[in-house]
């Protein structure tokens, strides 16, 4: 357990050192609670807190409620709803976000699988509140993963992510996002996980890139 927590710790200052090089830095502290019905159904909830100015600012409150299905072996299709609330400096924003993936995974060796997940997102927020940011998003994102099996416990994964709109106001690929994490299981119930992404946002006149720190821990009961 000691050489374990030594790891994470480790890769946490690494992925803080990094990201704290960068302008646009920021943290996303979450947990999960997963509940499972019977062999078939899953439940989960997964309140978050999110930061950016470098860790200095607390920039989104968040939880999803979601519901997954497995019809059969290495199929998933779910369904979720988020509550947001967002930091606008005078006042928060309240968002509401519906989205449904699709994710099927294959083996590609005994210690290696690779995933790849569809997500239909649609997002709106409270227009009464006057914000100028309160466009509806509607988008279909694509996420591909390479998960491996690692000792100790451990798992590592890489990911790509692609946000392509369907509104006709919207041409291209407007987001990107390029991730690794590293997970620890330290029972059956409990498992811990750090990682880094770098997001960058796509044909706009406005480009920005982020890149964040995650810290997450997962419990299934």
């Amino acid at each position: 357990m000691s050489k374990g927590w030594f790891v994470f710790g480790w890769l946490l200052l690494i992925a803080l050192k990094i990201s704290a090089q960068v302008p646009d830095a920021g943290a996303w502290l979450g947990y999960t609670a997963k509940y499972k019905i019977n062999k078939k159904w899953e439940a989960e909830l997964s309140p978050e807190m999110r930061l950016n100015q470098n860790y200095s600012q607390i920039h989104r409150l968040l939880t999803d409620l979601s519901l997954t299905y497995s019809p059969v072996k290495r199929l998933e299709l779910s369904a979720a709803y988020r509550l947001s609330w967002r930091n606008q400096t005078y006042f928060w924003d309240v968002r509401n976000r519906f989205f449904a993936d699709v994710k099927y995974s294959q083996r590609l060796h005994k210690k290696i699988d690779l995933s790849y997940r569809l997500r239909y997102q649609y997002q709106f927020t409270d227009l009464a509140l006057g914000n100028a940011d309160t466009r509806n998003s509607d988008f279909l994102r694509h996420k591909a993963t390479l998960n491996f099996d690692l000792p100790k416990k451990l798992t590592a994964n890489l990911g790509a992510e692609y946000w392509q709109p369907l509104s006709p106001a919207l041409n291209g690929v407007q987001n990107r996002r390029i991730s690794g994490s590293l997970a620890w299981d330290q029972n059956k119930r409990h498992r811990w996980e750090i990682g880094l992404f770098e997001e960058k946002a796509l044909n706009t006149t406005r480009p920005a890139t982020a890149y964040v720190v995650t810290f997450g821990h997962r419990q299934k009961f």
